[in-house]
Parts: C-alpha cells; sequence; structure tokens
C-alpha cells in the first residue's frame, strides 16, 4: 500500500534539484538519489538526448523509439513508496504509472499518441511517445504495392521497391508473433489489502476489539434489538417521540399563559403512568421562513401557531423540531447542536402522529410579529418555498392525513384575535402537493408510492427519492449544523435500516452506508457502470440551489441519467460491494479485468490451420535470397576460374567453370521468380484464413483509422477491424444493405459534425480523446476521458452488452477512479480473469494527491 514518509509530498520550484528524501526506517542515506529498478529503468533518460529538446525528448533502444517528457510533472521532496500484488515495496518519483502486467510491477505510463498531438498537444502528466508500427519489415515493405490510396503508377513503383526491400530482410523466416496469456487479454495485477472505512460485514471492520457478541442477550426481544444496531452501527426505530408539548389539564390553564407545556415523554409516563401518549400533531415549517437568527419573536409567533393548529385538530399535543428536539454537546463544542438520533428519528414522529400541519410566512423571511418588509407571496409561492427543502419533502409523503392545513403567518391564528372570527386554514390534497414543485414528474412517483397508488420497487424508491431530494437544499440557516451527507440521512427516514450518522461522512460515503444497509437491489453496484451525460463541469448551479451549493455538496456520483438512456434497474450488476472505502470510494469484489497496452501496438498471434500454399512460400521465400546470393556467387566464381589460365589447366578448368555457371545459372533463375512474387507470397502468408487471434487492448492518444490502425499492427490492411456501432459515447451507426439483410453498421465518429463539435468541447475542458482497439473482438472504440485508463472492469451488463469500467490508478493510494465506461460484447468474459477487491471511486480528485506544475 502506498505511503509517505511525512505528512505529504511538498511542490518545489520547477528548476529545484530533484532529490528525493528517503523514508525514516529505510537504509538511504539523505541526499542518495532512490536506486529502486523502476526509477534506473523507467524514470531517468536513457540513450541519445535530442539536441533541439533536451529537456522533453529523449530515446529508448530495444526497441528504439522517441519519448516527450510530461509538460506537466509531479514533484516532491518526499519519497513514495508502493507494494504491488506480490508484496514487492518500491519506491519511487510520484508520476502517472500503471502496473506491469507481466511482471505486476510499478511502470511509467507512456502513452502512444498521433503525430500532431505528439508535438503540439497539451501538457499532460504522462510521457507520450509517437505511435508506430509493430509489424517486421518484410510485412511493412509487402504492403507498398497493396496501399489503395495510392495510384497505379505508385503501386508499381512501390512493388519494384518492395521486392528489392525483401530481398535483404528474407534472410529472416516470418514466424508468427508469441502466443501470451494463453491468448486471453493482459491481466490486470492489482490487489487491495487495505480496511475500507465501512465494511459490508462488521467483522472485517478495522477494530481490532471483537463485535458485541449479541446471542447472549436474545431473552429480551428489546436489548437483542438495541445490541444488533449497536453492532451494525444502525439507528433503531423510535415508538414514541423523546419530547412533546402537552397541553395542560384544565385546572393549570390560565388566560395570560400558554396552553401547552413541554414535556420529557419519559417524565410524562412516569407522571402519568395509567394514561397513554396522547395523539399528537406534527408540526412542519422550514427555517427560511422562520430563522432565529433573524429575531426570537419569529419562534415565539411559530409555537403561538403550531399550539393554534393542534387546537384547531382537536388533539391535546403537537411535534416540532423548533421546541422538541433536545440540544446537546458534541464533539465541536456547540451546546445547541441538535441531538442527531433525534434529528434522524424524525420520520419516525411523522408515522405516529394523527396528521401534519403545514405553518408558512407570509413572506419569503419572517423578520418579526410586525416588521414585514418583504411583499406578500402567493400560496403557490409559499408552498414552493417550503418544499424546496429536503426535510420538509419528506414529511408531506410520511403525512398520514389526507388533506393538509396549511397556516400562514398574519393571515391565518393571529394572536389576540377570537378563534370565531379567525380565518379557516387552507387545504391542500396531499396528492397535489407536487403541482407546486420543479421535479413534478419525480415527486408525483413519490407520493403515488406513499398513498398506495403506483408501488416502486426497493431500486426505484431508492433511485427516484434520491433524485428528489438532490435537487432540494439541505442547508440550514447555522452553517455548524451542516454535513455533507445530509441528502442521504433525509432519504434514510424513508427506508428501513439507518446507519448511524458519522460527521466525518462525505455526501458519497453516507449514501453509501446508507445502501449498503438496505436491501436496495444492489444499487451501488449498478452507479458504477453508469457513464453520466457530463463531466462535473457540466453541473448546474441550479440542481444545488445556488452556486455556494454546488461548490460545497456538488455531487457529480449521484448523476443517474446515463448516456445510453439506461436506468439503474436496466443494468444487471456482475460484481459486489463488500465495503466504503476511504474518500470517495467503494470497495468491490468479483469483477473481472484486463489491462490496456498504451506504450505502443505489438503483433498480434493468430491461430491458422495448416494449408500446403502458405508452407511452399515460406519455404521459396526463406530460399529466394540464399538462392540469388549463391547464384551471383557462383556466377562470379565460374567467370573468375577462367580468366588468367594457363593453357595446360584449360581442360581441368574447362571442367569446373561450366558446372559452376550451369549451378549458379539454376540458383538464381529459382531465386528470381520467387522474389519478383514475394510482395504477393508475403501479403498472402499474413493475410491467409484465421481461425483466433491474441486478445488485446490496445489504446492510442488521438485519431486513427481503421486502415491506419490495421497497417500498424498486421502490415495489411484487409477490413479487419469495425467502429464499435454502440460501445461508446461517441459512436454511432447506421444500416447497410449486404443482399437483402440489413446490417448494422459502426460509424467513424469524425464523419458527424455533432460528435467533432462534441470532441472540441470537451478538449476545451480538460478531457482529452482516445482510441481503443480490441483485437479479441475486432473492434475499435472512440472515447473521451480526463485520463488514459489503464484498465477495463467489467463491473456489469446491459441490454446485451458488457459494462466495461475504464480506469486510471492512483498508486499512492492504491485507488482505481472510473474514468470512463463501454458497452462490450459479451465473448469478451471468456478471455478475462477475474481479480480480487480492489477499490474504486467514482471521479478523481481535480486537485490531484501531488502538487503539479508546468
Amino acid at each position: 500500500m502506498a505511503s509517505y514518509a511525512s505528512k505529504g509530498p511538498k511542490p518545489l520550484a520547477s528548476d529545484s534539484s530533484e532529490q528525493l528524501r528517503p523514508a525514516p526506517d529505510s537504509d538511504i542515506e539523505m541526499g542518495e538519489r532512490v536506486t529502486s529498478s523502476i526509477y534506473q529503468s523507467k524514470y531517468q533518460p536513457v540513450g541519445h538526448q535530442q539536441a533541439f529538446d533536451p529537456k522533453h525528448l529523449r530515446q529508448r533502444f530495444k526497441p528504439w523509439h522517441e519519448i516527450k517528457e510530461p509538460g506537466k510533472r509531479y514533484v516532491t521532496s518526499e519519497i513514495l513508496l508502493h507494494q504491488d500484488g506480490h508484496g514487492r515495496v518500491e519506491s519511487a518519483p510520484p508520476t502517472d504509472c500503471y502496473l506491469s502486467p507481466s511482471s505486476g510491477k510499478l511502470r511509467e505510463l507512456v502513452v502512444q499518441a498521433t503525430g500532431r498531438i505528439f508535438t503540439t498537444g497539451p501538457p499532460t502528466t504522462w510521457a507520450r511517445t509517437p505511435s508506430r508500427k509493430a509489424v517486421p519489415w518484410s510485412a511493412r515493405l509487402s504492403d507498398m504495392p497493396y496501399d489503395p490510396q495510392k495510384s497505379g503508377g505508385e503501386r508499381i513503383f512501390g512493388y519494384m521497391g518492395a521486392c528489392l526491400g525483401l530481398l535483404f530482410v528474407l534472410f529472416v523466416p516470418i514466424n508468427d508473433p508469441e502466443v501470451r496469456y494463453g491468448g486471453n487479454y493482459a491481466p490486470f495485477p492489482y490487489t487491495y489489502r487495505g480496511f475500507p472505512k465501512s465494511a459490508k460485514n462488521v467483522f472485517e471492520d478495522q477494530d481490532k476489539e471483537a463485535p458485541l457478541q449479541i446471542d447472549r442477550v436474545r431473552a429480551d426481544n428489546e436489548q437483542f434489538t438495541n445490541a444488533r444496531n449497536a453492532l451494525n452501527k444502525r439507528i433503531g426505530r423510535s415508538m414514541e417521540p423523546k419530547r412533546l408539548c402537552i397541553r395542560k389539564p384544565p385546572g393549570e390553564r390560565f388566560p395570560d399563559q400558554p396552553e401547552f407545556k413541554l414535556w420529557d415523554v419519559a417524565a410524562w409516563k412516569e407522571a402519568n403512568p395509567a394514561e397513554p401518549i396522547p395523539p399528537y400533531l406534527f408540526v412542519s415549517f422550514t427555517n427560511e421562513q422562520f430563522n432565529e437568527t433573524e429575531s426570537s419573536s419569529a419562534l415565539d409567533y411559530l409555537q403561538f401557531m403550531a399550539e393554534y393548529a393542534a387546537l384547531d385538530a382537536k388533539v391535546d399535543a403537537f411535534w416540532c423540531s423548533s421546541s422538541c428536539i433536545a440540544k446537546q454537546e458534541d464533539i465541536r463544542g456547540s451546546e445547541r447542536y441538535p441531538d442527531q438520533e433525534d434529528v434522524h428519528r424524525i420520520n419516525d414522529y411523522i408515522r405516529g402522529a394523527v396528521g401534519v400541519a403545514i405553518v408558512l410566512a407570509e413572506v419569503q423571511n419572517l423578520k418579526g410579529e410586525a416588521a414585514i418588509e418583504d411583499s406578500p407571496l402567493s400560496l403557490n409561492q409559499r408552498l414552493k418555498v417550503w418544499g424546496r427543502r429536503a426535510w420538509t419533502f419528506n414529511e408531506i409523503l410520511l403525512a398520514r392525513n389526507k388533506n393538509i392545513h396549511i397556516y400562514t403567518a398574519g393571515i391565518h391564528a393571529i394572536p389576540g384575535l377570537p378563534k370565531e372570527e379567525q380565518k379557516a386554514p387552507d387545504i391542500r390534497n396531499k396528492g397535489t402537493f407536487y403541482q407546486e414543485w420543479e421535479d413534478a414528474p419525480l415527486a408525483r412517483q413519490l407520493t403515488d408510492h406513499f398513498e398506495g397508488t403506483l408501488i416502486l420497487n426497493r431500486l426505484e424508491l431508492m433511485t427516484v427519492a434520491y433524485q428528489c431530494l438532490r435537487n432540494r437544499r439541505v442547508r440550514s440557516w447555522d452553517k455548524a449544523f451542516n454535513l455533507p451527507g445530509d441528502r442521504a440521512y433525509a432519504l434514510a427516514g424513508l427506508l428501513q435500516e439507518r446507519p448511524q450518522v458519522d460527521i466525518t461522512d462525505s455526501s458519497f460515503q453516507a449514501f453509501a452506508r446508507l445502501s449498503l444497509a438496505n436491501n436496495n437491489d444492489r444499487l451501488l453496484e449498478r452507479l458504477i457502470c453508469v457513464l453520466p451525460r457530463g463531466p462535473a463541469w457540466e453541473f448546474q448551479p441550479q440542481q444545488y440551489g445556488s452556486m455556494e451549493d454546488m461548490r460545497e455538496y456538488g455531487e457529480p456520483w449521484s448523476a443517474l441519467d446515463d448516456v445510453w438512456n439506461a436506468n439503474l434497474w436496466d443494468i444487471e450488476p456482475r460484481c459486489q460491494i463488500s465495503g466504503v472505502g476511504k474518500g470517495d470510494t467503494v470497495i468491490i469484489d468479483g469483477a473481472r479485468a484486463a489491462s490496456i497496452r498504451w506504450k505502443g501496438f505489438k503483433s498480434v498471434a493468430t491461430v491458422k490451420g495448416f494449408s500446403w500454399k502458405r508452407a511452399l512460400a515460406k519455404f521459396a521465400l526463406l530460399f529466394t535470397p540464399y538462392a540469388i546470393f549463391s547464384g551471383i556467387i557462383l556466377l562470379i566464381a565460374g567467370a573468375a576460374v577462367g580468366n588468367g589460365s594457363s593453357s595446360w589447366m584449360t581442360d581441368s578448368v574447362g571442367s569446373i567453370r561450366t558446372p559452376l555457371m550451369t549451378v549458379g545459372a539454376v540458383f538464381l533463375v529459382f531465386g528470381l521468380l520467387p522474389w519478383l512474387l514475394s510482395p504477393w507470397l508475403v501479403h498472402r502468408i499474413l493475410t491467409g484464413k484465421s481461425y483466433g487471434q491474441q486478445a488485446w487492448l490496445f489504446g492510442v492518444e488521438g485519431y486513427m483509422n481503421l486502415q491506419t490502425i490495421e497497417q500498424h499492427i498486421w502490415g495489411t490492411w484487409k477490413n479487419r477491424l469495425n467502429w464499435s456501432p454502440h460501445g461508446s459515447s461517441l459512436s454511432s451507426h447506421r444500416a447497410a444493405k449486404v443482399g437483402s439483410a440489413d446490417i448494422c453498421l459502426g460509424l467513424d465518429a469524425m464523419e458527424d459534425e455533432k460528435l467533432v463539435a462534441k470532441i472540441k468541447k470537451a478538449e476545451t475542458n480538460g478531457q482529452k480523446f482516445f482510441t481503443l482497439v480490441d483485437t479479441g473482438t475486432n473492434t475499435v472504440y472512440q472515447f473521451l476521458a480526463q485520463r488514459p485508463p489503464v484498465a477495463l472492469l467489467i463491473c456489469g451488463q446491459e441490454g446485451g452488452m458488457q459494462r466495461a469500467v475504464g480506469v486510471s490508478y492512483d498508486w499512492t493510494e492504491k485507488v482505481l477512479y472510473r474514468e470512463a465506461v463501454l458497452r462490450m460484447p459479451t465473448t469478451v468474459l471468456s478471455r478475462m480473469g477475474r481479480i480480487p477487491r480492489c477499490q474504486i471511486g467514482f471521479a478523481r480528485p481535480q486537485n490531484g494527491t501531488w502538487a503539479t506544475i508546468d
């Protein structure tokens, strides 16, 4: 697991010497450069330095190629450590890396790029190298006369040049490339050894103490329930409120005093052991209208209206959060911080109430009893203000009364006015409140569900509910009371199981813990496979209420609008969540994975049946150079034998010269015939019938057409590859006629003006255009991502296609981050291996773990 020698990396000046400080327990002395194998072989420039750009361009040998240094580099004065899947600990300077599928070691990420990207592309944190062909010279030369982009004359000259070149390279036999990894995709050697922040199984938590044994308390059902909740870190349901405002007995009522008294329910039950808790009314309001920071009289007025509503409903008690939530001193030192367990049991109090009454202010903010400065609002406007908070949304959904009474300050319940002269409250049917909200279609679904007219399943309920809550504010009037996970805690009130509140949770961690606690048909596993329509920079402020909300509580991971318009219930998971990780990550298990090769193409091994034609062609080509050069040597030797010979040697020389000339001529003739046909013979050998081939995933930064890709991999163009018709967000297709049948033909993204405009817009916002070649299915994908994904993880399936999540690797924390999602054919499953548990995040932090400099 990656770690730091101190608190973390520190940025250095761009001209500072790059000396790495060793870890305290290491044997490296101060000032000494790290001499690990990864640093020696990957990070130090190797070979000749280019004179025109010695700082950013280096060359390697075996094979020889150029490498352009990253335009942005991670610089640190601390040594960074990484432990691979075999337990080997390596040290390296911070840079973008990947895990080598052959050795499992950490390697510098070098991405092959097209010419324009390599020379003038924007600066990145990974190194670049120009794309190059991976085929032998015999294949490159034989393709010269078969290039369809050349004219007839160019092909003739190309044929002649190919014959001349092949004469010198055919000494090396044309062998098939080596089969790697059993013909399957390159494995992804990742292993997770950390602790989750919250495990699905509590026995996997980091706590060293054994979990509470609850078997001994099964005799007491209540004690058993409490013990189980403590073990699972859950908040149990409350059968009754902790505090209530209860009407005083007739003998204790006086005209100048309130009729209701605030009681601790436990104390009231002790004082009245023979009586049940009186029925109570739940009073709903919003802090945006009754804010105690504006004026204490606002809450006094709210208390008066709550008492009036309870009397109007003919009940002897009411519950209102302004007075009935106990205050406690929390770890923040706030003595008036609300009791968190009481706050998140409010939904139980709503269910236990006889009904809900709403108290509104006539204006946007109630600043006092008589000092009303804002212009009056209509009832619909007041309800819209009331309903845009997450907490009030639950109150209307869980109300037991069909008709909701609405009391407005200054219109209803006017102090000092006799009851018979008071104006009757407004009444709204519970099922019509959604009409006042901007997300009416979603709110209508939840309203119908809780009214029992259209029941949602578990996955639909949690999905729709969170989408509604995401459109509502959770910010409290006091910022000290705000928690990033408030939306998830508000959602918990609608579900059966509620995890304990953790103020250290991010919004994602709170939602993930809630999802794991409830049976919601594996929502998180499905959410991993979703490709949002846009990255985080496309989220609009109105989704959060204000730009400040978006910055503080922005939740790009919660975007459920899939690029392919798939619902969460359309995706069937192929992995399982085992816990919530540190940061906005989850721990998954059971996924299939394959590494992507970015540093260059590689010759692809093919499976071919035996063919006499191919065998004779190989023999003829192997025999050709030897025959030609042997024939030439014999002819020259035969001609040289007779020159300068004495008369007495003429007879003996003649007997030798003739056979040499004859054999040389025969060798030359039999060598020249296959030599003149050598481009065609090599082409036939390379393009023969095949029954399978090595599965590789090749990545390229930038755009390459199918012909160029085939020539780089196989040396020839035979229409082996096809564009993915619906595998990425840039895929498109059309129908093509083959005989009388229509087939689905994938199209190049560069042929669609709308997709080209989308690519240009994405590039201006930091995304890059990548091309992925899959030789296992002969499919080419074009996609956008912030970083090149180093591996694909099959995490789900949908619509007959597998959802492959492209992930980048933050090796300092051993975290995989989702960069892109592709849809691949199901046949890839048979050629991908499973990986152990891995830690995956939905979005890589933009600031990164390290400091960056240009």
